[in-house]
């Protein structure tokens, strides 16, 4: 019997790049850099020109506020499944205990971090940790699914001024979340910005660049069973799934 499935992720996108943008901006000096021009930068997965495109049909093709410039977005672009590795977690097969929920709890120590990763809720775990104190043996069953991934990061401002300090900023940050991007096990990085970019549409110049960050995502579906099953699994599918998994590519529950 299936007990319950979950997930996770190797990167929560756009969510965790949003958040960490967010994290690196609030340590930069906006007012010094830019010499009391602006003291913060909206940073959101809305695009700006999607409020100015309201504004403008508002007020008779004539964006009345700006205001919400400068500001960051980032969306996804479409995603494209590259490999399906089958297989079991926790280097072969390796029933559940109260170790490894321990692990979860102190590491993801509440539903709220622990929701940002699409992990297990409060819920979930309490009831695998009803099943092992009933004396139940369970297991886990894992498919990870690998994703070409494209990041959009938008950023726009009111005038050229703001647009040179903020374009610098983001560039030295986006090295930083390359690293960070690198630790969470995403592979193949490949980070391109189209700059100098400026529009006419909304009854003034606006300047900004659109950066695409491309990369190799992953993410696993757990499912928790008290079923007996093979350590290795027949491929089912055409294509490119395969099985006899790589357990180093598991990033939260990777447990010696």
């Amino acid at each position: 019997m299936i007990i319950t499935k979950f997930t996770d992720f190797n990167i929560d996108s756009p969510n965790w790049f949003i958040n960490v943008l967010k994290e690196e901006f609030s340590l930069r000096d906006l007012k010094g850099i830019s010499n009391n021009r602006f003291e913060h930068i909206s940073i959101s997965g809305q695009h700006p020109f999607i409020q100015l495109v309201n504004d403008l049909l508002e007020n008779e093709n004539s964006v009345k506020n700006t205001s919400i410039l400068p500001c960051i977005s980032v969306s996804e672009n479409d995603e494209n499944q590259e490999i399906v590795t089958i297989g079991e977690g926790f280097r072969g097969v390796k029933l559940i205990d109260t170790d490894i929920l321990s692990y979860i709890e102190t590491n993801y120590s509440n539903y709220k971090i622990r929701n940002k990763e699409g992990i297990l809720t409060n819920n979930q775990i309490e009831t695998i940790r009803t099943y092992i104190n009933s004396g139940k043996k369970l297991k886990m069953l894992v498919y990870e699914y690998f994703l070409r991934t494209s990041v959009f990061v938008s950023l726009w401002t009111n005038t050229y001024e703001e647009y040179q300090i903020l374009s610098k900023i983001l560039r030295s940050i986006l090295y930083d979340i390359r690293l960070k991007m690198i630790s969470r096990k995403a592979v193949d990085i490949s980070i391109t910005s189209n700059k100098g970019l400026v529009n006419t549409n909304f009854g003034k110049i606006i300047y900004g660049q659109e950066t695409e960050i491309q990369f190799l995502n992953g993410f696993r579906n757990y499912i928790v069973t008290d079923e007996e099953f093979l350590e290795n699994f027949d491929v089912i599918t055409s294509g490119n799934y395969k099985n006899n998994i790589d357990n180093s590519l598991f990033v939260l529950y990777d447990i010696d």
